[in-house]
């Protein structure tokens, strides 16, 4: 016990070392490139995600969620036309909050879809552009975006294709996932130079996603304003923009041609030969050419209703769509669930998730009809309302995990070692025969402790910065990921301690290739931030999750 206390276990060593800070620190990132400058190497994604996720920046309006990067310090940003198009007013959110609504229009490409707007901001960080015309097929890209309002999203791919849309530009199609909400965010090469901005309705089932070479946004670049929104508005009136496909609505359009419309209901009514999943799921044609049905075949789902329709594309390609609509939570969707949504719809082979405009969790995909048959079409089925239960069981853990996670409760005892935090804010009722305190692996730790056992570690750090409790399992996910890409949340919500509400994380990771999990409980207010985080091996980690709680427990919170 004594050498627990005055030399560090070398589990300490093994998994702590300067992988701390990522791990814990959930704030905000220190230290950027210039923008001008271009790194002598590749980056990491994160490190790309770090470099430019200042210069992305969130557009709201009252239809619509979308995206926009800054492209001039003076407040120029480009969009596409469809994500503000209609709209008078519209709201432009920085990525470190400062929200601007008094903004007008630069200048636009209808036909690219592409959009500059001004706003009344100074000094703030632009992208660096990159030049879209060396882009080769295969080479990485990252895609930072806000779908659904969830600002400063990331994700990676590859260049699939570069493609002649046959309307007189071309397009950079990529393999990288994209969700409504990401129309007008960035693609970014490997050096976080931007050399596209997304723009199409992402065909889900496939990952083919499109984005406007940054070339044709360099024909634009101005700093002055030419119209206001409403000078806009009625521009679009008196043109013909039927050829915009609006990438961040629920419901894709079903003007399709009698040919079309033909093969399609021929592949319909093969599938009732099939009789495997006429067991699961007998498909009814409602009249208007959308076939609906209930699907029987899910292990956390008793039934799941499918629909099956023909829509166009944005290229006028004739698309099966098939969504699936798992129940929605009974409680908004948080943040760092979103996150647990978009790392649940990367993972899945051939399905997507998708939030509706009013925030309605389904899964869906699009296959193009002129090389679908009728058995590729039962595999979408399949493929769309499996994965409709796999959200259902997740969102189940988030009911299990939330706000009905047992509390944490600590009696005070006279033998109890106290640790006053933020002035004396916030304070740390623990054992000091159980805990023992080490030498901090990192200055950022306000205190650092070790179990009596030795396999159990707690770090304190306690900052003055405000930072919503909703927003630190993500963020310390994202920071943990830095170090290790395949990091996770396996379980996230709210509980109260001490009649205080915190979030919680359990996090899955394999620092230095050792597999761990860490268990982190996050209280904030005016006074401040604490965290308080505690990890073993993944082993032993049912064994000793009490042992974190029992510490984090002692969290107390003086009355103001």
């Amino acid at each position: 016990m004594t050498q627990c206390h005055h030399s560090r276990h070398p589990l300490t060593r093994t998994i702590f070392g300067s992988w701390i800070l990522a791990i814990c620190l959930a704030t905000f990132p220190t230290g950027s490139f210039a923008q001008s400058e271009r790194p002598d190497r590749s980056l990491s994604t994160a490190e790309i995600a770090r470099r430019v996720t200042p210069s992305v920046v969130t557009i709201s309006t009252p239809t619509a969620n979308g995206s926009g990067v800054i492209v001039d310090p003076s407040g120029v940003v480009v969009t596409n036309l469809h994500v503000v198009q209609g709209d008078t007013e519209v709201e432009v959110t920085l990525s470190n909050g400062d929200i601007y609504d008094d903004v007008r229009v630069v200048d636009l490409d209808e036909r690219r879809d592409l959009l500059l707007l001004k706003i009344k901001a100074f000094n703030v960080a632009p992208a660096t552009l990159g030049n879209s015309d060396d882009v080769e097929v295969g080479a990485d890209v990252v895609l930072v975006g806000s779908p659904q309002g969830l600002d400063s999203t990331v994700s990676e791919g590859v260049i699939s294709a570069i493609r002649d849309t046959g309307n007189g530009y071309r397009m950079l199609q990529t393999s990288a996932p994209a969700s409504p909400g990401s129309s007008g965010g960035g693609m970014f090469n490997a050096y976080g130079a931007l050399i596209g901005i997304v723009t199409s309705q992402t065909r889900q089932g496939q990952n083919l996603n499109f984005a406007v070479p940054i070339n044709y946004v360099r024909g634009l670049l101005s700093t002055e304003a030419t119209m206001t929104l409403a000078e806009l508005t009625e521009r679009a009136r008196s043109t013909d923009d039927t050829s915009l496909g609006r990438a961040d609505t629920a419901s894709p359009t079903r003007d399709v041609d009698a040919a079309d419309s033909a093969r399609f209901t021929e592949i319909m009514e093969g599938i009732a030969l099939d009789d495997d999943l006429n067991e699961l799921l007998e498909l009814q044609d409602t009249g208007d050419g959308l076939w609906i049905g209930t699907y029987k075949g899910g292990n956390n789902l008793e039934e799941i209703l499918v629909g099956v329709t023909l829509i166009t594309d944005d290229f006028d390609d004739a698309m099966v769509w098939i969504r699936a609509g798992p129940p929605d939570p009974d409680a908004g969707i948080s943040a760092s669930q979103l996150t647990e949504l978009l790392q649940l719809s990367y993972n899945l082979n051939y399905a997507k998730v998708t939030l509706d405009d009013d925030g309605s969790l389904y899964t869906m995909l699009e296959l193009e009809l002129r090389t679908l048959d009728t058995y590729g079409l039962i595999l979408g089925i399949y493929a769309v309302a499996d994965a409709a239960d796999d959200v259902a069981r997740l969102v189940d853990t988030w009911s299990f995990a939330g706000e009905h996670a047992s509390a944490l409760t600590r009696e005070s005892r006279t033998d109890d070692a106290i640790l006053h935090l933020l002035d004396n804010a916030t304070s740390i009722r623990f054992s000091p025969t159980e805990w023992f305190e080490q030498p901090p692996d990192s200055t950022d730790i306000t205190k650092q402790y070790v179990h009596v056992s030795g396999e159990v570690f707690v770090a304190l750090i306690a900052e003055r910065s405000q930072i919503p409790i909703d927003r630190m399992p993500e963020l310390a996910l994202q920071n943990m990921q830095r170090e290790d890409s395949s990091a996770q949340i396996t379980t996230s919500g709210y509980r109260t301690v001490n009649d205080v509400r915190v979030a919680f994380a359990e996090i899955s990771a394999s620092p230095n290739s050792i597999p761990a999990t860490f268990l982190g409980h996050f209280y904030s207010d005016s006074a401040g931030t604490v965290q308080i985080i505690g990890w073993t091996t993944r082993n032993l980690f049912d064994e000793h999750k009490s042992t974190i709680e029992q510490f984090a427990a002692g969290l107390e919170v003086s009355a103001r």
